[in-house]
């Protein structure tokens, strides 16, 4: 089936000043897309007869969607890139004491399940599948349990501790499902601190709508000014 072409010329198109990471990733996530979306059918289990097969008028029109967000994402991101005063806080291992916290929100879209489907190739029909999420245990599909998490890593590499923070470890509860269009709230909090080493434990929970859908504990060394 056609499909339209990967964006051409990128390394000459880019504006001016775009990290070479940034987008050696971009072209590393369109070459995801393509391979998820050149599977016309995917079988999740020919046991249970389960398959993931949209038309290809559909997938088209999905992929050109989702090259068109990934684009914008990954402007996006080379603003931040650029202007990361505006978008990201260090608070130093001196700064921080218990019971401070940050947050971090984001309404989860068709288009973050697709494009954790491509990179992490986890595709799970509860996530991709309409037909097969409709059984009793999910009552329709839902986002990967990772993807809602990785907003806790937002908040610990961005916000609390911030830019510098190095990422020990992370205690994991899923306590309910995350649904297309749910606003998902992740808040970490710091719970203890160890001058000697620097780590900081904290307590991470994500939310949709008040209700515990994530929680957890995480263990960072922090940014320290000595």
């Amino acid at each position: 089936m056609p499909y339209p072409p990967l964006v051409t010329g990128l390394w000459r198109t880019q504006q001016k000043g775009v990290n070479a990471k940034l987008t050696r990733l971009w072209v590393r996530m369109q070459v995801g897309l393509k391979r998820m979306f050149d599977l016309q059918c995917l079988e999740s289990d020919k046991a249970s007869k389960l398959h993931f097969c949209p038309s290809p008028s559909r997938m088209a029109n999905t992929y050109t969607t989702l090259q068109h967000k990934l684009t914008k994402a990954f402007q996006t991101s080379n603003q931040i890139f650029h202007n990361k005063e505006k978008h990201m806080a260090t608070v130093d291992f001196e700064d921080l004491s218990v019971g401070q916290f940050a947050e971090y929100a984001k309404t989860v879209t068709e288009a973050d399940i697709l494009l954790f489907t491509a990179v992490s190739g986890d595709n799970n029909p509860v996530h991709l599948n309409a037909e097969y999420a409709e059984a009793p245990m999910f009552k329709g599909r839902i986002a990967h349990g990772m993807l809602s998490a990785g907003f806790i890593s937002t908040i610990l590499g961005t916000r609390l501790p911030g830019e510098g923070t190095i990422y020990l470890g992370q205690t994991l509860k899923f306590k309910a499902p995350v649904r297309i269009g749910d606003t998902v709230t992740a808040r970490a909090t710091v719970l203890s601190l160890d001058p000697a080493k620097k780590r900081v434990v904290l307590s991470t929970v994500c939310t949709v709508k008040g209700a515990v859908v994530i929680e957890g504990e995480a263990t960072v060394i922090a940014p320290s000014r000595g």
